[in-house]
């Protein structure tokens, strides 16, 4: 999935063409189209030179060079058949009677045409039949243009009032052997004719024509002065427009556009890499709701090693799609990204997006009991930061004012705690800066910057690392519960009733050192939750010695579980404290949890492993020697009866298959020490008759707890209210659910 959507971005980036400069470009009569109308005069008669110039360019190959012999202009070839000769176009008889009749000069050639009024606005002059006068002489040329003969006529008339028949199609003219008349200004004449430029020459099109008909005049220039015996349609000038280089201002406008493409590409890059961190923290919820965490943690797993496993496998889980990223920013040899300067920050900042990401995401799994939800969750808030993020800075860096520009500067600081921010950002300013150069390199200077500078990926980098370190110590300190401190209260809460004679027996020899020697000892051990307030253990008190089966019972919300959670180190105690084989779970916990073994509540299972397997593995997490793994994870096999199983997934397991396997994982390491919670009756019945052990703690019901239990404590209501060396048929119906057994 990472690797297509950048594939994508990169196919993208090819179609979008880059940014260059404008080409050349050739001028010659035809670039606005053909067939034109064009125009001669001939205004010398009897010097040799007009003569010369007038009779190359009425023969072949004419005007331009559209017509000779190596075809220049492929795109509009020449047509020898299609010239015609000199004919003059048939008119109206009522025009030529105008003309007949009327008295006309070169001065006043021809009917006068209406222009706009304050009164009536027009946007063509409104011309009666004969303005302009008699239709000249004309021909087609070989290159399909109309040329007319306007010699001897007054071609200001003939233009201006007939440009509504034939103008829009007519960009110019030559006159051979007129002198212009604006030759002969003054400075005054001169002055003003500048400050009308606008008026003399407001025109929608044909910006070039000027240049192209002088063009074609010096064609016919150096046609007529060509020694003799030369062929004249071998010999032509070509004129083409080279556009001026762009200022720096434009330079740098030009590169940030270009580099809206490489905005698509970091947008993907994004897109694609915000699933694989999202994905790490799938297993460790998975892990956290089942148990299968604190369950490792008993085993003697320390929790920095913990995280720093899974840190671990995440980045070799990382890597494998960063190297395919980066293969194919090879294969499509994006210079952007890849050239020997940019390739080493392009894979500093997919490296160091994975450090710093993968950590940030721990934290979550703290958060959320759903792994589906967390994954939705995070990938959306990884795009949303990411995204905006570097899309954001973008845009603001297109407007040219001074306070957007310090904005966005605050902006881009502040975005560098987010690592999607620092990684989108990075491949943006990568492109930018080598657009940047490869557009001042025109103009002969070098801007490529290296991109490990700190004003362009440098910066983003070191943040990165830095986030890496930090959030990895901030996802320890949560673990250790840094930020969770005990509720502290001044005294402990008096208990509503009275005790059993027995269970203030057991108190009082706990509280007089009687239980010194005992291996579990709980002394006022009190559990009180901020949002309520009264407490869910109230300061339970008895001893366990060694070999002892210890029976604990009560219905739902009597404390059991919130008693075992705090033995077991998953929360911590209000107040009191209790002892397991000397060591106190307030301050030694890592010491408890090397003398216990622990059954949850549910069972803490891989589906995917084997019996075997979970056994193998808790047996190394409890430092059983190498050579002997396989035969304690055999023993085990063998005395809980899953001989027939040990070889499947454990996810195909009965639940009563499931509590064999959570219990013979208890026992791996022969604990001293050993917390069965809701054991079910089936299942204890068969392997308390089979194991040989000193200490069991188990929960079963109520049927069998006589065939096991030596003493049998009944909480109710955070309390113990009655302990028995016996139990009493009485609380069957007081004690229908299912209980938890220390089994001892």
């Amino acid at each position: 999935m990472p690797a297509f959507f950048v594939c994508l971005a990169l196919i993208f980036s090819l179609i979008v063409p880059p940014f260059v400069e404008y080409p050349n470009l050739e001028l010659q009569p035809w670039m606005y189209g053909a067939p034109q109308n064009t125009f001669y005069s001939f205004d010398g008669p009897g010097v040799d030179q007009v003569e010369k110039v007038t009779k190359a360019l009425l023969s072949s190959p004419g005007f331009g060079t559209r017509c000779m012999s190596s075809n220049p202009i492929p795109k509009l070839p020449c047509n020898p058949a299609g010239g015609t000769d000199w004919f003059t176009p048939a008119v109206d008889p009522s025009i030529s009677e105008i003309f007949e009749k009327g008295n006309w000069s070169l001065e006043n050639p021809s009917p006068e045409c209406q222009c706009s009024t304050p009164q009536r606005s027009i946007m063509l002059p409104d011309c009666p039949l004969g303005a302009g006068g008699l239709p000249p002489p004309q021909r087609t040329q070989n290159t399909t243009d109309t040329l007319q003969n306007v010699t001897a006529q007054n071609m200001t008339d003939f233009l201006l009032k007939n440009y509504q028949k034939s103008g829009k199609i007519r960009y110019g003219g030559i006159s051979v052997g007129g002198v212009n008349s604006q030759v002969n200004l003054n400075e005054s004449d001169i002055t003003a004719v500048i400050s009308n430029l606008k008026s003399f020459f407001n025109i929608s099109q044909g910006w070039h024509s000027l240049v192209s008909f002088l063009n074609v005049a010096s064609n016919g220039i150096l046609r007529g002065n060509l020694p003799a015996g030369r062929k004249v349609n071998e010999y032509g000038i070509t004129t083409f427009n080279h556009p001026l280089n762009l200022t720096k201002e434009q330079l740098s406008f030009a590169s940030l556009a270009t580099t809206s493409t490489d905005v698509v590409v970091s947008i993907c890059v994004i897109f694609a890499m915000s699933f694989i961190p999202a994905s790490f923290v799938l297993f460790l919820i998975q892990e956290r709701v089942s148990k299968s965490k604190h369950l490792q943690f008993v085993s003697g797993v320390n929790p920095t090693i913990y995280w720093l496993a899974n840190f671990a496998w995440d980045m070799c889980n990382y890597v494998v799609p960063c190297i395919i990223v980066i293969v194919i920013f090879l294969c499509f040899q994006q210079k952007s990204y890849v050239s020997p300067p940019n390739l080493p920050a392009l894979i500093l900042l997919l490296l160091l997006y994975g450090w710093s990401i993968t950590p940030m995401m721990y934290p979550a799994s703290f958060l959320f009991s759903v792994p589906s939800t967390a994954y939705v969750v995070l990938t959306c808030v990884n795009l949303f930061i990411g995204i905006n993020g570097s899309v954001a800075t973008f845009v603001m860096e297109l407007f040219d004012d001074p306070n957007i520009t310090r904005i966005n500067d605050i902006v881009k600081q502040a975005l560098l705690v987010f690592p999607h921010f620092c990684l989108g950002r990075g491949l943006m300013d990568m492109a930018k800066n080598q657009a940047m150069a490869t557009l001042y390199k025109n103009l002969g200077e070098d801007r490529f910057e290296n991109p490990l500078n700190w004003n362009l990926v440098g910066k983003n980098l070191f943040a990165m690392t830095i986030q890496g370190a930090v959030m990895f110590g901030l996802t320890l300190l949560i673990q250790y519960k840094f930020f969770c401190k005990p509720r502290s209260i001044k005294s402990l809460p008096t208990s509503s009733g009275g005790e059993d004679e027995d269970v203030a027996r057991e108190r009082e020899r706990v509280h007089q050192g009687g239980a010194q020697n005992d291996l579990l000892q709980i002394c006022d051990l009190t559990k009180m939750y901020r949002v309520k307030l009264t407490p869910a253990v109230d300061k339970i008190c008895v001893g366990v010695p060694a070999a002892e089966c210890f029976g604990l019972l009560g219905i739902n919300g009597a404390g059991k579980t919130t008693t075992f959670k705090m033995l077991t180190g998953d929360i911590s105690p209000t107040a009191g404290d209790a002892f397991v084989n000397g060591y106190s779970i307030r301050t030694e916990m890592q010491l408890v949890q090397q003398n216990m073994g622990y059954c949850p509540q549910f069972d803490a299972i891989d589906d995917l492993l084997t019996g075997r397997e979970h056994l193998e593995f808790y047996a190394r997490l409890r430092g059983v020697p190498e050579k002997e793994v396989s035969m304690v994870a055999e023993w085990g096999v063998q005395k809980l009866g899953l001989v027939k199983y040990s070889e499947k997934s454990a996810g195909t397991y009965s639940g009563g298959n499931k509590r064999k396997l959570s219990t013979a994982m208890a026992l791996i390491g022969c604990p001293p020490l050993v917390f069965l919670v809701r054991h079910t009756h089936h299942t204890h019945t068969w392997h308390s008759r089979s194991l040989h052990r000193p200490i069991n703690i188990q929960t079963i019901s109520t049927d069998s707890s006589e065939q096991v239990d030596k003493r049998v404590f009944i909480s109710v209501c955070a309390q113990i209210h009655t302990s028995s060396t016996s139990y009493n048929r009485s609380w069957d119906v007081f004690l229908c659910s299912i209980f938890q057994f220390f089994l001892l």
